[in-house]
């Protein structure tokens, strides 16, 4: 049902009869409004528990000026959001115009209804549920904001750096806005203009320089690219941390605070991400990211730190900035290049959605297609970065559009070992067929594990045990379930990431006959247990964040297959780890080992194993005792699918 409100002065229509919740906070009502005799329509206002919010006009709304040919009021929308009513079951929408107030729409609002737990949920998604019960314990008690932010001992300025070009109205206002609803207030906003040709862009821009001093205007003619425009507001930041923006998206209200919270009790950290959503048009939230803890290979892969990012000024200053070179991937160039510097250890991650991420047509958030450029830029990010840190890798298209492969190519001239079981008989060699191809990949078989026993595969059974000395190779290859398929170049993949300095242990993606995974590496749970999040998938479904097609660091595997260089197998006891029940304890050892010396435990997804259906997974004991910065689930992820599973 619409309300309509029309005179010779003002055509004004009400979309929401009532009031429509967007989370534990907020509601909004939508409409459009078009004064008649001049007047600005941004007087709109709405009042709630006797206070007065302005009203963000502006929305695009091609409909109505179609509607009543009339091409002024193509952006004569609106989206009304105000903080959900408490106390007070009257509404009203005002129109201010001098000294004069109109009351445009007066409603009864229901606070029941309005309350969490009210029923009202079931008319939103899953996840704005979520929020509604579980986002309040997030984050510290507005009323307790002021007296715990006075007993921090440091409260750095946050320069936010935000490069604008032809913005929308709507969405420009609505992005400044959610910096100016901070609940932290040492903050400096640098924006900087890219030479709009909408002149309404840089005069909303001047116009909110002039009201607040913590708002630093740049502006270029002609346009010259995002990273020379962030570049320019880079130059004016003035923070300790700066902050990056895209001039349609959003900050949540407490975001910066909980940056500022963060750093007063992390040492050491010179980047912080932290988890993201995104939102539609009017604000509702969907499509959360719960991200993991900083994982190397994935950041590799696709810039999945995404936002918030929270950068050391000195960091980004010294990496020199945003390249223009990069456009189109600039924010991963300037992280990419920070990470070199600085090093994973300073990389720290806030769990909590604090960006909000626009959808709409032109978003790389809805489609990378929007911006077809953005593949390029990708390879050149990644082939600088190669060249800067001294490695060889071939790039290629990553199992989704919108990732990069680095296939690490295996030397001319590495030897390669590749174990199997006896008992799983002659078809070993006939599954793993090319993959054996090179002249320096040999195949063994391994015959009682209580002695360690490995004899050239297709010798006779008189052969003598060979001893890991006597084995002439640089990777082992282990393969301790009857195999029925594997992949093209499955044994190159994992010897290339076995080969690694960085590399402790390297395992891939175990299948059972029917395409179901097994096994994909272990991590820790909310509650310390070890779990693999994506055992019982298809493999041809769609993942969290797609993890399940992109490299990833894991706490531990199973041993099923895996892959290790000489070296380290050789510091972890080498093949005196073997048992009668298997190889869980040499699995164990070379974990232990890898986190001894600081290397990780990794997943490929291009090395892929299918095994006879119904056989066992055998998980070696925990690595967890006594480590800090373990692989684990991202607490907020479990918490939302538990609810989920719940509703």
């Amino acid at each position: 049902m619409l309300l309509t409100h029309e005179s010779e002065r003002f055509r004004f229509v009400l979309e929401t009869p009532s009031p429509v919740r967007l989370n534990s906070r907020e509601s909004y009502l939508k409409g459009w409004f078009a004064a008649t005799c001049g007047a600005d329509s941004q007087q709109l206002a709405v009042v709630v528990d006797g206070i007065t919010t302005p009203v963000i006009s502006g929305f695009s709304r091609t409909d109505v000026s179609s509607h009543l040919n009339d091409p002024k009021l193509r952006n004569c929308g609106f989206v009304a959001r105000f903080n959900t009513p408490r106390w007070d079951r009257n509404l009203k929408v005002i129109w201010q115009t001098g000294s004069e107030i109109i009351t445009l729409a007066h409603l009864k609002v229901d606070l029941e209804a309005a309350k969490p737990g009210s029923g009202t949920e079931e008319r939103m998604s899953d996840y704005e549920s979520w929020l509604i019960l579980r986002e309040p314990h997030l984050f510290w008690p507005e009323g307790e904001i002021f007296d715990r932010l006075a007993a921090l001992p440091e409260l750095p300025l946050i320069s936010i750096i935000l490069p604008t070009y032809n913005t929308p109205a709507y969405f420009l206002q609505r992005c400044v806005q959610s910096v100016l609803d901070q609940r932290y207030a040492n903050w400096q906003l640098c924006a900087a203009d890219d030479g709009s040709s909408d002149p309404d862009v840089l005069a909303y821009l001047q116009k909110i320089a002039a009201e607040d001093e913590r708002v630093v205007i740049s502006s270029g003619v002609p346009q010259s690219g995002i990273s020379r425009a962030s570049n320019r507001a880079l130059s004016n930041a003035r923070g300790e941390f700066v902050v990056l923006l895209d001039h349609d998206d959003e900050l949540h209200p407490f975001a910066l605070l909980e940056v500022v919270r963060y750093l007063n009790q992390a040492e050491g950290c010179d980047l912080l991400y932290s988890d993201e959503d995104k939102i539609d048009l009017y604000g509702h939230r969907s499509k959360p990211t719960f991200k993991p803890d900083f994982d190397h290979d994935i950041f590799l892969t696709f810039n999945y730190l995404g936002h918030l990012i929270a950068l050391r000024r000195t960091v980004a200053v010294e990496v020199g900035g945003f390249r223009p070179s990069c456009d189109g991937a600039q924010d991963w160039d300037l992280l990419i290049r920070a990470v070199e510097l600085i090093g994973p250890a300073a990389i720290h991650h806030l769990s909590k959605p604090l960006y909000h991420w626009r959808m709409h047509e032109e978003s790389t958030s809805v489609n990378l297609l929007s911006k077809p450029y953005v593949r390029k830029a990708w390879v050149r990010v990644l082939s600088d970065h190669l060249n800067r840190t001294n490695q060889i890798a071939d790039l290629e298209p990553g199992t989704f559009f919108g990732s990069m492969r680095l296939r690490r190519p295996v030397p001319e001239g590495t030897r390669v070992a590749v174990l199997v079981r006896a008992e799983d008989g002659e078809f070993q060699r006939i599954v793993l067929g090319k993959t054996l191809e090179p002249s320096e990949t040999a195949l063994y078989i391994v015959r009682d594990y209580e002695v360690s026993r490995a004899v050239r595969y297709g010798s006779s059974d008189e052969a003598e045990p060979l001893s890991l000395g006597e084995i002439a190779a640089d990777v082992f290859v282990f393969i301790n379930r009857p195999l029925e398929t594997v992949n093209q170049l499955f044994v190159e993949e994992l010897a290339g990431q076995a080969l690694r300095e960085d590399c402790g242990v390297v395992t891939g993606i175990s299948l059972n006959s029917e395409g179901k995974v097994l096994h994909t590496g272990l991590i820790c749970s909310r509650d310390g247990s070890l779990v693999d999040p994506y055992a019982g998938m298809d493999l041809s479904g769609v993942s969290y964040m797609r993890q399940l097609g992109v490299p990833r660091a894991v706490e531990t595997i199973s041993d099923q297959f895996f892959a290790v260089r000489r070296g380290h197998l050789e510091s972890s006891g080498g093949l005196s780890g073997i048992s009668s029940t298997g190889m869980p304890r040499l699995v164990s050892e070379l974990v232990k080992n890898a986190r001894r010396q600081g290397l990780a435990v990794i997943v490929t997804p291009y090395a892929i194993a299918t095994f006879v259906s119904g056989t066992a997974q055998l998980v070696p004991e925990s690595m967890r005792i006594g480590r800090e910065n373990l692989v684990c689930l991202n607490a907020n992820l479990r918490a939302f699918e538990d609810f989920r599973n719940v509703s």
